[in-house]
């Protein structure tokens, strides 16, 4: 039987056995001296035994047209930029199979803004709320301009990215994870942590090409 090929799209520092892991912030020689050192960006870098690295942008995909089984991007879509991001949904329905999985999950920015206006807006000053959601929108920022959120998503948003690089609408299914839930999305790429939580709430989409 032939092996599924399967992509992990803005993998960040977790290189995964039986992906093809692509990134843009780093390559694997300083991901290598970041395991070594495990400092900053490199604090929990991985590599698999056997996992697979390639370098490269979600807008410009270097894998031919119909070549992967599987996609998934975990808190990632929102690190391209605004007037990039719908490229990028067309590189990932370009390169997967007819038939083939997307998966992918992201930030709510409607609960964002409802965070923001209920607990933020005309309330006394709480340093530990304003900044744990700053970080939120904006991204962690450790490994510089990468590492910043670039765009903001809400279903409507990302239902409408998805039907423009041609994945029919019956085709997708999302779910919303909401802040503070305990469930774990299924991702192949992710081992959660024992009680892990949502800091917030999250898109989570399943689209067949």
């Amino acid at each position: 039987m032939k092996k599924e090929i399967k992509l992990n799209l803005g993998c960040g520092v977790h290189l995964v056995k039986d992906f093809i892991n692509v990134d843009i912030a780093f390559d694997l020689k300083d991901l290598e001296e970041g395991i070594r050192t495990k400092q900053g960006l490199y604090a929990n870098a991985v590599i698999d035994e056997g996992a697979k690295f390639v370098r490269a942008s979600m807008v410009q995909l270097p894998f031919p047209d119909n070549y992967a089984d599987y996609i998934e991007s975990l808190d990632s879509i929102e690190h391209v930029g605004f007037r990039d991001i719908s490229v990028a949904i067309q590189e990932m329905y370009r390169v997967l199979k007819p038939k083939g999985k997307l998966v992918l999950m992201t930030v709510d920015f409607n609960e964002l803004a409802r965070l923001w206006m209920n607990d933020i807006v005309d309330k006394p000053y709480d340093a530990n709320k304003y900044i744990n959601l700053m970080q939120v929108i904006y991204g962690n920022q450790i490994g510089g301009s990468e590492e910043c959120h670039k765009t903001l998503f809400n279903v409507d948003f990302l239902t409408h990215l998805l039907v423009y690089a041609d994945f029919k609408k019956e085709n997708i299914k999302i779910k919303i994870y909401p802040t503070g839930n305990t469930e774990l999305p299924p991702f192949k790429t992710q081992k959660w942590d024992e009680g892990h939580f949502m800091r917030t709430s999250m898109i989570y989409l399943e689209a067949i090409k």
